[in-house]
């Protein structure tokens, strides 16, 4: 039985289905509350490996430079985009599962 039917089995009793919307209010909450520590750390692996390539290519002194100037946009949107797909990804799974 699939993790939707599942929960679908769930929302046919009034009791459990009271008790999975309460537990989709905290995960929602949990998704928005920790978004940006999931992002600082994708970011932290991206910097990571951009500052090894920069140091390895003998352009360590220029990396901050362009780390203002042209990375640092790049990577807000990548936030930007990352915390729009998990958002969107995780309103999908609701959906389906309040169908």
């Amino acid at each position: 039985m699939s993790q939707i039917d599942q929960i679908r089995a769930l929302k046919a009793d009034p009791q459990k289905q009271k008790q999975l919307n309460e537990m989709l209010k905290v995960i929602d909450e949990a998704f928005r509350n920790n978004m940006g520590a999931y992002i600082k750390l994708v970011q932290a692996d991206v910097m990571k490996e951009f500052d090894a390539k920069c140091e390895a290519d003998g352009v360590g002194d220029e990396r901050e430079e362009f780390s203002k100037g042209v990375l640092d946009p790049i990577m807000q949107q990548v936030n930007e985009d990352l915390n729009a797909k998990i958002m969107s990804q995780f309103s999908l799974l609701k959906d389906s599962i309040e169908d």
